[in-house]
């Protein structure tokens, strides 16, 4: 690398940028995975298909739309 930072107005150069190890970030990763999987296996059981990702992503957005 040239040593040169990216420059931004909405993340100051003083703090690092977020990790996805972050505990926040890590647990949400994990819950996500897990209730991707359990999708998936009830999908490729009930029915014979191959889930789609794009599937697993609008049931998370329904989700998280009705939460608000």
């Amino acid at each position: 690398m040239t040593g040169v930072k990216a420059k931004s107005e909405d993340h100051p150069p003083d703090q690092p940028h977020p990790s996805t190890f972050s505990p926040a970030t890590f647990v949400l990763l994990i819950v996500l995975a897990i209730f991707g999987a359990i999708i998936g296996i009830q999908l490729i059981l009930q029915l014979g298909v191959t889930p789609n990702t794009s599937i697993i992503g609008a049931l998370v957005a329904m989700i998280l739309r009705e939460s608000r």
